[in-house]
């Protein structure tokens, strides 16, 4: 009871509360997906949200991918898995697997 309180006084939702890294809005990082480019509208290192994917996707798949130039980092490899989608194109994924350097490079582009 008094957490719902307090996220209520707070204005946090209970996804909000749960996640684990937190959202960056105002870098956006450039990657690529099924040989197209995209950009996301937020990242952490969870995962990103990108709008606009070319075709449906369904929660759970899985999609390949690389992102960079990150913060000197050239590129790096990926896999994500879709968590949430929107029928305006909004894609929701978290990283289930990334290389380490790209990984290192987010992690101080977060902090800026």
């Amino acid at each position: 009871m008094i957490r719902r309180v307090l996220q209520a006084l707070l204005g946090l939702t209970p996804q909000a509360d749960r996640r684990h890294h937190r959202r960056v809005y105002d870098r956006p990082i450039k990657l690529q997906m099924e040989n197209r480019p995209y950009d996301t509208l937020d990242w952490s290192l969870g995962g990103f949200r990108i709008n606009g994917f070319h075709r449906p996707v369904e929660v759970g798949e899985r999609l390949p991918g690389n992102i960079g130039p990150v913060d000197g980092v050239k590129v790096g490899d990926f896999v994500v898995e879709v968590v949430r989608t929107t029928d305006d194109g909004d894609m929701g994924v978290r990283f289930v697997e990334i290389s380490s350097e790209i990984f290192l490079a987010m992690s101080g582009l977060k902090s800026c």
